[in-house]
């Protein structure tokens, strides 16, 4: 069963920009060390609409063991831990999605487009 896990947070006024920019980082990296995460975006919100939230996190995995082996990594826990007290509001929702060979199709082109980007 594939897994779609989305992830929102609202800070509170206190939290320091370097903090959610170096977290990001680090989630990203943790992410990229799993097999099981086929798909992994996060970010700040655009501000494009009112009452949104501050940060979100977009990411596909395999299965609900590849999303649990995300979760109980060591370093992804100690970055939750770290920006809990940051954190004003949470809002977390995971549901399956049937068209696998999409998901995998827009995951390398995501890479496709990384490694592009690196490149130049």
């Amino acid at each position: 069963m594939t897994i779609a896990y989305v992830v929102t947070f609202s800070f509170t006024p206190e939290v320091e920009e370097h903090d959610v920019d170096t977290a990001a980082r680090e989630l990203r990296t943790i992410a990229g060390r799993h097999e099981g995460v086929l798909l992994y975006h996060c970010g700040r919100d655009l501000a494009l609409a009112p009452g949104t939230a501050d940060f979100a996190i977009v990411a596909i995995f395999a299965s609900t063991d590849a999303l649990s082996a995300y979760q109980s990594d060591p370093e992804h826990v100690a970055v939750v831990a770290r920006l809990k007290p940051a954190v004003a509001a949470r809002s977390a929702v995971q549901f399956e999605i049937d068209d696998v060979d999409a998901v995998q199709s827009e995951s390398q082109s995501t890479v496709d487009e990384q490694q592009e980007g690196r490149a130049q």
